[in-house]
Formats: structure tokens, C-alpha cells, sequence
């Protein structure tokens, strides 16, 4: 039995290998839930992420050059730091690695959250984070964060590699604040009622149940 957190990939996995999965998207923390979000915020924008090629830590700079009137608030480390460091534009504040409270502070503060990611992700928990907390998400029309953004209404997508386009929809959400806080709460209503911990247990706990009953009839 295969349990996939992305219905893309379900459909992929069946397509290409010819294997039947469950769908069942990963759950985000009870806790983030129950906060109270803030969703105005301090018109900044926040990445959160490895330091890394594939997940667009290259286009920081670029993007940070075409919003040179926006923070551009950057956390996390990963083998791009360095580069980052060196080339970096004064609009973007690195901030190293940060988790718990304190990542959620900041996300918070935030008006919109991006994820430049440039292969398809499977299901990116940064993304789940931000729409739990009522923050748009801005990102690439590809993989899981295209999935999460559809489904949710959460944010905007951006062509694929086109960072121009990409910081253009970073813009319009920044511009028109309502619209940014109507998405980021439909982002937060669609977590509470598909993200839940307790839907994910039983959704879990009766694929277990199927499980046990299909191996015992063979």
C-alpha cells in the first residue's frame, strides 16, 4: 500500500508506474490552527527554506532587485548562504535557521510568504504553514505548492521560471492588501477543514484498517 500526501503525484505514480495510492494530504500542527492570525502584516516578505538550487535560493537576489522597496526577510541555510550573503541586495535581511514560535513570529509579521521553488515538490510543509497562519503564498505553477494553491485559493501562481512574473504577483498581493487578506484566510479556512491532525488519523487509521483486512483474505 502506497500513501501519497499530493493527489498530482497520485495521478503520476498510477500513470507512470501503474501504482494505486491512497491520497491523503500531510497534516500541519494542531497549534497553528488555533492561533489567531494576523493577516494584515508589515507589507515584508518572507522565504523560509533550504539554501538550496531547487528551492529557487538562486532567484533570492533577483527578485529582491526587482522589489527593491520590499523586505525581503530570508530564513534558513543551506549551501547557497554564502553566495546569498555576497550578492545580496540591502532590501533582503537574512536571519539564519529558525523554528518553533519564533519562525511563526515572523511569518506573522509578514504580509506575503514566497516559495520559488523550481522542481515539482511533493507537498511543501512551508506552504501548509503560511495558509495556517492566513498568509498568501506566492509561488511557481508547479508541484505541490500549485496544488496547495488551487485548492486552497491561498495565493497566486507564477509562470514557471518567470521571475518577473513571479515578483509581479508578490506586487498586486502587497498592493491591494484586501485581496491578500481574502486569500490568505481562504488559505486558513481550507487547512482547518483538509490539514487537521484528526482528519489525517482517521483517514490514516482506515487505510491500516483496510490494509490488515486485505492481507488477511489473500
Amino acid at each position: 500500500f502506497v500513501i501519497s500526501p499530493s493527489r498530482i503525484f497520485t495521478t503520476e505514480l498510477y500513470d507512470r508506474f501503474k501504482i494505486s495510492s491512497y491520497y491523503i494530504p500531510n497534516p500541519i500542527d494542531r497549534h497553528l490552527i488555533e492561533e489567531k492570525p494576523e493577516p494584515k502584516g508589515d507589507g515584508s516578505v518572507i522565504f523560509i527554506g533550504r539554501l538550496e538550487y531547487e528551492k529557487g535560493a538562486h532567484l533570492l537576489s533577483q527578485l529582491a532587485k526587482i522589489l527593491n522597496n520590499v523586505k525581503i526577510h530570508v530564513v534558513g541555510v543551506g549551501s547557497l548562504k554564502k553566495s546569498l550573503l555576497k550578492s545580496k541586495p540591502p532590501n533582503i535581511f537574512y536571519h539564519g535557521f529558525i523554528s518553533g514560535h519564533k519562525k511563526y513570529d515572523f511569518i506573522q509579521r509578514s504580509s506575503v510568504v514566497i516559495v520559488p521553488s523550481i522542481v515539482q515538490e511533493m507537498y511543501p510543509y512551508t506552504v501548509s504553514e503560511a495558509l495556517a497562519l492566513g498568509k498568501p503564498v506566492v509561488a511557481f505553477d508547479l508541484g505541490g505548492p500549485k496544488e496547495q494553491i488551487e485548492g486552497s485559493g491561498g495565493g497566486l501562481l507564477a509562470e514557471p521560471f518567470e521571475i518577473k512574473d513571479f515578483a509581479e504577483k508578490v506586487m498586486y498581493l502587497l498592493e491591494n492588501p484586501s485581496e491578500a487578506k481574502r486569500r490568505g484566510l481562504m488559505g486558513r479556512k481550507w487547512v482547518q477543514e483538509n490539514l487537521h491532525p484528526d482528519r489525517y488519523a482517521k483517514k490514516l487509521a482506515n487505510v491500516y484498517e483496510y490494509a490488515v483486512i486485505y492481507s488477511h483474505c489473500r
